[in-house]
């Protein structure tokens, strides 16, 4: 994988003239300017909702494809918001395609990446916050970040309260732990994301429910497990053998049990001694 960023991506976007109305502001132009003078913003900025949502239609739809409709692309390239990956089998050949792609970009679309914060092609690749392993087919938290998750984690599971900032950037940090758990483990944010339903500013806080402490407790507990490492992709596993189970329950016993295709079995009761059950399954 070579990752590349966009250099100031929403920037290079221009407003329509019909928004420029509303990015009208007042500011000084100078340091040393004894008054204000009256601004307006032309172009997209990283402060603004809707920009990632444009980037991608102009970037991904349009530039992108237009490089692969020349050949200049043709290997994989996943993009998040401006953060480019491509990915090849042969090193050289990956990172060749990708300068490619800059100059191409430059000349003709006047795309322009930061070459200082370009990460050669390799195996194993920092993107996204995450270390990308081609050969393990595993992705792991930073180690700084790591620790900084699991030290969040006791410190939330305690807590009586927590402010909607607080909460915002738990719910980001946490999606992040639970890509390195197995799929589904989001259920557990749940609970955090409804303790946000109606807060408005980022000063306004919440009590802190039973069940929100026991889903942090939880991640705090499988973040250790894992250490901070799951799979991305799960094509280096074999399948299991096909196991069958099936359970009976009456008024005078319950029971339960399964077969495995490699051989194993087993069979479990719950039942009083000297039940039917027992009589049955030779107890």
């Amino acid at each position: 994988m070579r990752v590349s960023d966009v250099d100031a991506a929403f920037p290079m976007l221009p407003f329509h003239p019909d928004l420029w109305r509303f990015m009208f502001f007042r500011f000084y132009a100078t340091p040393d300017s004894p008054f204000q003078h009256l601004l307006v913003h032309l172009c997209g900025d990283f402060g603004t909702s809707g920009m990632p949502g444009v980037f991608k239609m102009f970037f991904v739809d349009v530039v992108v494809n237009m490089a692969r409709s020349v050949q200049v692309l043709t290997l994989p390239l996943p993009v998040y918001v401006d953060d480019c990956a491509l990915i090849g089998a042969i090193r050289m050949v990956v990172d060749a395609e990708m300068a490619a792609f800059h100059a191409w970009a430059e000349v003709v679309c006047g795309v322009y990446f930061k070459v200082v914060k370009d990460k050669l092609a390799a195996r194993t690749q920092l993107m996204l916050g995450f270390v990308w392993d081609s050969r393990t087919l595993t992705r792991s938290l930073e180690e700084r970040k790591f620790w900084a998750y699991l030290e969040m984690l006791f410190e939330f599971s305690g807590r009586s309260t927590l402010t909607l900032r607080e909460m915002q950037s738990a719910a980001g940090k946490l999606n992040r732990v639970c890509m390195t758990l197995s799929p589904g483990a989001a259920c557990m944010l749940v609970g955090l994301f409804a303790l946000m339903a109606g807060l408005r500013l980022p000063w306004h806080s919440r009590r802190v429910t039973k069940q929100v402490k026991g889903d942090l407790r939880w991640l705090h507990k499988l973040l250790g497990l894992n250490m901070g490492r799951g799979y991305y992709s799960y094509e280096h596993f074999r399948c299991a053998p096909e196991v069958r189970t099936d359970a009976s329950k009456s008024g005078k016993f319950a029971g339960g049990g399964y077969v495995s295709r490699c051989g194993r079995y087993d069979l479990f009761l719950w039942a009083p001694c000297g039940s039917q059950a027992d009589r049955l399954f030779g107890g």
